[in-house]
């Protein structure tokens, strides 16, 4: 297995460089994927790492995963508003009004208050 190549991290996001056969989320069975060399790499008891977007498994390319829920649900507002509906069922996790409260502030270039019942990390 590679080591990681981070290209940027901060208290909320982590971007890397995706290897081509690396899945981007958690594999069933041994196969290395992202998410557990990222677990590996901040090396802390139970990270949460937030799968923003996907690269299919034979595909390379750099990807940008959050730290935080409040980052994932940002991120995951900021990304899909307004997209076609397919894309919106990654969308559903959280509440309809929190999800317009990010789009809405993010337009105003602000960051929304932790929705309730998400934990921060």
């Amino acid at each position: 297995m590679t080591a990681l190549n981070v290209l940027y991290e901060d208290d909320d996001i982590i971007v890397c460089v995706k290897p081509a056969g690396i899945s981007s989320q958690t594999e069933r069975g041994f196969d290395p994927d992202m998410v557990s060399q990222i677990c590996n790499y901040l090396a802390i008891p139970n990270p949460y790492v937030g799968v923003i977007h996907r690269l299919d498994k034979p595909v390379s390319g750099v990807m940008v995963y959050a730290k935080t829920k409040k980052a994932a649900a940002i991120l995951i507002c900021t990304l899909f508003a307004g997209q076609n509906p397919v894309r919106r069922v990654i969308f559903m996790r959280y509440s309809y009004e929190f999800k317009k409260e990010c789009v809405q502030l993010y337009r105003e270039g602000k960051w929304p208050e932790t929705p309730p019942g998400v934990k921060e990390h």
